[in-house]
């Protein structure tokens, strides 16, 4: 098995999302910008599964994206790969949770 070290402050974050926080059932519903260790995606949570999986709905795969301000606070985007109605994804991957609070993408850029 392989490990990896991570700052007090990013674990303290990943620890938040774990199921064993009874505030993770806050998150369906809820429209994010979710950035896992190895990609990033925009989508609406509508549930959750297992307790290790986040249900997707509408999920888009951000492979680039411009001015990272400009992006979280104006819905500025460079590239976008919408990639179905639903998707899942374990919640031991991200890294960090942001509010998307612009329409969620669903063209290709």
């Amino acid at each position: 098995m392989k490990l990896i070290s991570v700052s007090d402050e990013i674990y303290d974050k990943i620890k938040e999302l774990l199921p064993e926080n009874k505030n993770i059932d806050n998150l369906v519903g809820g429209v994010f910008y979710i950035r896992t260790v190895t990609y990033h995606c925009i989508c609406k949570i509508t549930g959750i599964l297992a307790g290790k999986f986040l249900i997707l709905e509408t999920p888009a795969w951000i492979p680039d994206t411009p001015r990272f301000y400009n992006f979280i606070n104006e819905g500025v985007l460079d590239e976008v790969e919408p990639y179905g109605d639903k998707s899942y994804l374990s919640i031991d991957v991200i890294v960090e949770l942001i509010p998307w609070k612009h329409p969620i993408p669903n063209k290709q850029l």
